[in-house]
């Protein structure tokens, strides 16, 4: 999701509550209860955690996988961006 004009508290905020509605959705099938739903998320902001699209993508992903490794159902901030980043494209 691609959000513009807004701080990361914010973007964490509205992130975490995709995550706790999907996590209420109850379905069943049969009348059994299925297993319920989990939403990880990676979040980044251009330009605190790249300088281009394309590096603010890749630090949003590496959050998201940071999330998935950390058990899921999680939202993770970017890592501060490496300070020579105005280089790349």
């Amino acid at each position: 999701m691609l959000l513009g004009d807004i701080e990361l508290p914010a973007l964490a905020a509205r992130a975490e509550e995709l995550r706790s509605r999907v996590a209420a959705v109850r379905v069943e099938h049969r009348g059994e209860p299925l297993p319920g739903a989990t939403l990880s998320a990676g979040i980044a902001l251009y330009p605190n955690h790249g300088l281009s699209a394309s590096l603010v993508i890749d630090a949003a992903d590496a959050a998201l996988y940071s999330a998935k490794r950390a058990g899921r159902d999680r939202v993770n901030t970017a890592a501060n961006p490496i300070p020579n980043n105005s280089h790349a494209s």
